[in-house]
């Protein structure tokens, strides 16, 4: 086969010319005209069954002929894809015959090799239970799984650049997903235009599941991982961007598929790339801080087992955790370490290392480190009165003691006390524009928050999930009704409110102060976006009483919340109008309702999951750092958050905010009792006795390390105790049927014997 290779490009491209123009994969109008009409019949549907086979056979049987052309060509090629999607074993098994004819077009080429993509993502379904010598002209016809074998082998032959290739590197990256029956995340196995593509109904739609291999297949993944790992100078290929995502999609291939060959894959990785070597004059691994490098970083780090990570964390990143907080690069690796450590001792080490530069870090705009701090304290259950000391430092609200009651404003905003207040400073401008401003006007204006930092926002939820959010509570019922409304119809700050709402730590007394502040903003809180969204949880939250003081306020307004886009949902879900003409009615309903919530809250608390979540609610009654037993969905995406303040600005990863879940209305009763100390500790008059504390947040782990392991022996003994009964129940029934089924034996025979004395008598 004769092939042209440009000078001066790294990949030979094979073409077809043309003798007019000369272009790649160009097409007749016949040709195109057919595809076309294909394309059209698809999106038309089929009268039947039977219908759709013979269009399909016919399609296929002429596409083999054309493969290779069709494919090259940037419609056709498209459409061709969509055929893929639609056809069975057989018409993939011919297709990728044809192409297999010229591997190297059908995966170098610009378009073919999207094509290629797509059939090999298509015919995953069929490798396990592929039998050979099935179908038509079996004979002469490879099967898939040799047909695959035979695309590894091509690829495989010239690993080191197909890797770097930018067409190859795609195809290479679903082999590997596909032969070892794994899925990996998009943002691994596709580029950024193509995920791009795909949103917007233009690219494939191929859906990956986690299927299992066949042992032929499982072969051709193992080999193809171990080829990879055997390449030299991985640290170049960790540093390009097409071969790092194949390195990536490796390491958490082998982590689903074979955990111990993935522990041994990441030492190798950590050796062969020299992952923590760093130049002279530097302190941070050239790996760590390189822009692309550290993305597999990343990967090594969530995938390495408990015993590689702790020795990762001790030799290489302990010295440099604080220089990888301040790096714009590194520190996202930092926010990896912190999500994956796996032990509470883990997490205090990075914690303490890390806390100390904490201001630092957030006027770089390192906001991610500040947030998996505040997750990795719920998770682990420690640090937490620490870590909000640290942030009242870092935002310049710790003392005096006045400004405390501030932070939730300084937090939202993400921005210092003195910004934030517009407190002058010691430079001698500012001073002087003070000045100027005071003699202007005899009015001072109070500021106030106007709109809320997404990562404040998150931050602000994390901190109400904690065993003891007294500071923040507090805080927040100190804020103006103006602010609470301005917060609860943010985009978002809404989430603020419905963690207040729904937080397991905070008490009833303090949720009726909300009420009691947004009661004349309801109707404003209904005909907004955001706002009627806190309603519903101000809703689904509260009491009988309290639901009749929303409904009363909106009833007042009837007109405008019917006939408002947001106002009107909230109208039909409250049931208003039975409030207006059948009120008894509608409160016997609503208070079935709250029942039926409490009783199914209950439940659901009793039989959920393992006892350590308990364990930590429990803990939450010594007003030590308890777990807030909230699962959390964040997402990440490539832009800049383009809010105010000073500290608003991500580099890389924004976070979107914390959608709370359902499982965070389900509060116990004995964990509402507990929450009375944050409540009475708001009313000025009352003063309770408070116990002296000599020890540390150290000390406090170390209590509740022990009230949780008591707990656990008390859940023990308690299963075992419920096992024994339920073996001697069984015992005790194995024994009365036994006994049931001699009487019924006995029974029969003395029937039978009954039988043969009337035959003989007769």
């Amino acid at each position: 086969m004769g092939r042209q290779q440009n000078e001066g490009e790294n990949k030979s491209k094979p073409f077809i010319r043309d003798d007019k123009h000369g272009r790649v994969g160009r097409l007749d109008e016949q040709t195109m005209g057919y595809y076309r009409r294909i394309s059209d019949t698809l999106e038309g549907g089929f009268g039947s069954d039977e219908e759709r086979e013979l269009f399909m056979n016919n399609v296929f049987e002429q596409l083999s002929q054309e493969a290779i052309t069709v494919s090259q060509n940037q419609t056709a090629s498209r459409i061709v894809e969509v055929l893929v999607r639609h056809a069975d074993r057989s018409q993939l098994r011919i297709f990728m015959n044809a192409l297999a004819k010229d591997w190297e077009t059908a995966c170098t080429d610009r378009f073919a090799c999207y094509v290629t993509q797509s059939l090999i993502v298509a015919t995953a379904s069929y490798i396990a239970d592929e039998e050979d010598g099935e179908g038509e002209d079996s004979s002469e016809l490879k099967s898939i799984n040799e047909l695959l074998s035979g695309v590894c082998g091509f690829l495989a032959d010239n690993l080191a650049f197909h890797m770097q290739d930018t067409y190859a590197s795609h195809i290479l990256r679903v082999l590997i997903e596909v032969t070892g029956g794994v899925t990996v995340s998009e943002k691994v196995i596709r580029s950024k235009l193509s995920r791009q593509q795909k949103d917007d109904g233009k690219g494939g739609g191929e859906k990956r599941g986690k299927r299992k291999p066949s042992e032929q297949s499982l072969r051709l993944f193992y080999s193809l991982c171990q080829k990879i790992l055997g390449l030299k100078k991985l640290e170049d290929h960790a540093k390009n961007n097409l071969a790092n995502p194949i390195l990536q999609t490796v390491v958490l291939a082998l982590k689903e598929r074979h955990p111990a060959k993935c522990a041994e894959a990441c030492r190798t990785f950590i050796e062969d790339t020299q992952m923590f070597t760093a130049p002279a004059g530097d302190e941070i691994p050239v790996l760590v801080s390189h822009e692309i490098g550290s993305h597999f970083v990343e990967q090594v780090v969530s995938a390495a087992p408990e015993e590689l990570y702790d020795e990762m964390l001790e030799k290489h990143f302990a010295p440099h955790l604080q220089l990888m907080a301040l790096h714009p690069v590194a520190n996202f690796v930092l926010q990896r370490i912190i999500s994956e450590a796996h032990s509470c001792e883990q997490f205090e080490t990075i914690y303490h290392l890390v806390a100390s530069s904490l201001e630092d870090i957030l006027a770089r705009v390192h906001t991610g480190v500040v947030l998996r701090l505040a997750e990795g304290a719920i998770r682990h259950g420690t640090k937490q009165k620490k870590l909000v000391k640290a942030l009242m430092k870092a935002f310049h609200c710790y003392s005096p003691p006045e400004r405390q009651v501030k932070c939730v404003q300084v937090f939202a905003s993400l921005t210092t006390y003195e910004v934030f207040y517009k407190v002058p400073g010691e430079d001698k401008e500012q001073k002087a524009s003070s000045s100027d401003e005071d003699s202007d006007s005899d009015e001072v204006v109070i500021p106030t928050l106007t709109c809320v930092n997404l990562h404040g926002s998150i931050l602000l939820q994390n901190l109400l999930r904690f065993g003891n959010p007294k500071l923040v509570v507090t805080s927040l019922l100190q804020m103006r009704s103006i602010e609470l409304k301005t917060l609860s119809c943010d985009q978002c700050g809404s989430h603020v409110i419905d963690a207040f709402m729904k937080s397991a730590t905070v008490g009833e007394k303090s949720r009726e102060k909300i009420y009691v502040k947004l009661k004349p903003f309801l109707l404003e809180l209904a005909c907004s976006k955001s706002g009627s969204r806190t309603l519903d949880t101000l809703w689904h939250t509260g009491s009988v009483k309290q639901k009749s003081v929303i409904a009363e306020q909106l009833v007042k307004s009837e007109g405008k919340v019917r006939g408002d886009k947001f106002g009107r949902f909230a109208w039909r879900n409250y049931a208003l109008d039975a409030y207006v003409h059948r009120r008894p009615q509608w409160q016997q309903i609503q208070s079935g309702e709250i029942k039926k919530r409490r009783m199914f809250g209950e439940i659901i608390e009793g039989e959920a999951g393992p006892p350590e979540k308990k364990q930590k609610v429990k803990a939450a009654k010594l007003e030590t750092q308890g777990d807030g037993k909230v699962k959390q969905v964040h997402s990440s995406s490539d832009d800049e958050d383009k809010s105010s303040g000073q500290f608003n600005k991500v580099n890389r990863d924004s976070v979107t905010p914390v959608e709370t879940t359902a499982s965070e209305e389900k509060v116990s009763k004995k964990h509402k009792r507990n929450s009375g100390s944050i409540e009475n500790s708001d009313k000025p008059g009352k003063k309770k006795k408070k116990k002296t504390k000599n020890t540390d947040d150290d000390d406090d782990d170390v209590d509740l390390h022990k009230k949780q392991t008591a707990d656990n022996e008390v859940v023990h003994k308690k299963k075992k105790q419920t096992a024994d009964n339920e073996v001697v129940h069984k015992k005790k029934k194995q024994i009365d049927d036994t006994e049931e089924t001699s009487k019924t034996k006995k029974v029969k025979v003395v029937e039978k014997k009954k039988k043969k004395k009337k035959a003989v008598e007769l």
